[in-house]
């Protein structure tokens, strides 16, 4: 059964990600007036402590993930110049941050890996080597206008999940190698049934499958999902909830995190058992 999380700032909180030992979940607040994301925490599932991410560091939404140590975590943020947004590592001890890509052409991650991470500019996938600033093309979108610009990188960073527009009525579930290649479509559905573009996908912790969210159309519940990222049939987890998004799962893989509300006052939910029992 899903729980609300409990934070120190109900209501309008988004983007839940957990920490390496699944102890922790980092989250992002949205004002209400605007629901533009606005500032970072911390929140221990141990201890309900609630502490927010360096708090001389601007987040500039879009993006924000851990460091495989759980002492950092990478952010996007206008702290470092204030015409540029870019990622930067914090440290959770400190507060203390360092520009990733110092003197670089700006980036805006959308979430990352150990050593790779995505970003969407000008109709592409682009996937950046965080250990030496490389940056691949690794996807262009048939259809610009159209497209879903939030790609999720698998936690191996083999490969990159996202959203297509196939034509005006239908939208595809696709994955590319994260250094390039061609693209493999998992799932799609036709209108008036939707995939969830906010977020609503997610790598299990092995990567061996992709969660997702879709809805018969626009006045359902969106409902959870899986697929083999190598492809296969499609398998309905049995979780649905009204404008349910940000998906994230579990390093142990015993919980799935998500935000789910009105989008003038989300809160953060988690669900335990959520797998099919092993066989």
């Amino acid at each position: 059964m899903p729980v609300p999380v409990p934070t120190a700032r109900n209501g309008s909180n988004v983007a839940p990600r957990w920490s390496p030992d699944s102890r922790k979940i980092l989250y992002a607040t949205a004002r209400r007036s605007q629901m533009v994301t606005g500032e970072l925490y911390v929140v221990s599932l141990d201890d309900g402590k609630d502490q927010r991410v360096g708090t001389n560091v601007p987040y500039g939404g879009d993006g924000h993930c851990w460091t495989r140590d759980g002492a950092s975590v990478l952010v996007n943020t206008l702290a470092t110049n204030p015409t540029r947004n870019e990622p930067v590592r914090v440290n959770l001890a400190t507060g203390e941050f360092k520009p990733i890509f110092p003197g670089a052409a700006g980036f805006r991650m959308r979430n990352c890996s150990d050593t790779l991470m995505p970003a969407f500019s000008g109709g592409t996938v682009t996937v950046r080597n965080i250990q030496n600033g490389a940056e691949t093309e690794v996807y262009r979108f048939k259809r610009n206008a159209e497209n879903y610009g939030i790609p999720m990188i698998s936690h191996d960073g083999s490969h990159v999940a996202f959203l297509e527009s196939l034509d005006a009525e239908t939208s595809a579930l696709m994955t590319v190698p994260g250094t390039g290649g061609p693209a493999r479509e998992l799932a799609r559905v036709k209108s008036p049934a939707e995939l969830q573009v906010f977020l609503g996908f997610t790598w299990s912790p092995d990567d061996r499958f992709v969660y997702f969210l879709k809805r018969a159309n626009s006045r359902s519940a969106h409902e959870l999902y899986r697929v083999p990222a190598g492809g296969g049939a499609e398998q309905n987890m049995g979780l649905s909830g009204t404008d349910l998004r940000d998906l994230d799962i579990s390093p142990d893989g015993t919980r799935i995190a998500f935000s789910i509300g009105a989008a003038q006052r989300p809160e953060i939910w988690a669900m335990e058992n959520f797998r099919p029992a092993a066989k």
